[in-house]
């Protein structure tokens, strides 16, 4: 599945994870390009991951319980490899002194 949705796929499922936006905010908030971010929504939703809700003049997008279940996943990924980087750069920076 991640690899119909690449890396973009990936950071926009958890910034949906945290917050619902509008699509415009979720291009400001991740700074990439809007062509990257229209190439991958439409396959968030055929994966089942988003649904769109139009509001006023903005198209929110939104989590689907699916969505949120690998968002969940994603981001504790991220928490844990952010962690393990910190310890292997700490150990790296202690062993050069």
């Amino acid at each position: 599945m991640l690899d119909k949705i690449g890396i973009v796929g990936i950071k926009i499922l958890v910034a949906l994870y945290y917050k619902e936006m509008y699509i415009r905010e979720l291009i400001r908030t991740l700074n990439v390009s809007s062509a990257s971010v229209y190439r991958v929504l439409p396959n968030l939703l055929k994966l089942g991951l988003v649904v769109f809700e139009r509001r006023d003049t903005r198209k929110y997008v939104r989590l689907t319980v699916k969505g949120r279940r690998v968002a969940e996943f994603l981001s504790k990924a991220e928490k844990i490899t952010i962690q393990v980087e910190s310890r292997m750069l700490n150990d790296l920076l202690k062993s050069s002194q």
